[in-house]
């Protein structure tokens, strides 16, 4: 009986030594994907690459549209660093420093471009 319980505690800790062994190899499932979190190969090492929109806050309750800007709220109209916040819509702001504006985008690489048209079935005109 004695054997037995001791091959049992042997067992399971060898089980746990394992199993955190196992967990240290294991990546971040939240970790965001390297080309976000490290620069890109044609940038220098820890060069500044400027002020990155986070977030736009749209209210429909007549409040002010804001954007989030490194991590800090910036309501239009309001400044953020020496630049002002003159423009939000759903997919970029404008920042406005004495004539020189910077837009920002959600999503950079990507542009919006509308669909075409299509035919309906009977060929009459565009669906809507």
């Amino acid at each position: 009986m004695a054997v037995r319980v001791i091959a049992i505690a042997l067992g399971m800790t060898w089980v746990g030594a394992n199993a955190s062994w196992g967990q240290a190899i294991l990546p971040d499932p939240t970790r965001p994907p390297a080309a976000v979190s490290k620069p890109a190969a044609g940038d220098e090492a820890g060069a500044a690459v400027g002020p990155r929109l986070q977030s736009v806050i749209l209210p429909r309750d007549g409040r002010k549209p804001a954007a989030v800007i490194d991590g800090q709220r910036v309501e239009l109209g309001g400044w953020y660093g020496g630049a002002r916040l003159v423009v939000v819509t759903e997919e970029r702001v404008v920042l406005d420093t004495a004539g020189n504006r910077q837009e920002l985008r959600l999503t950079p690489e990507a542009a919006k471009r509308p669909r075409p048209a299509r035919p309906d079935r009977r060929g009459d005109g565009p669906v809507r």
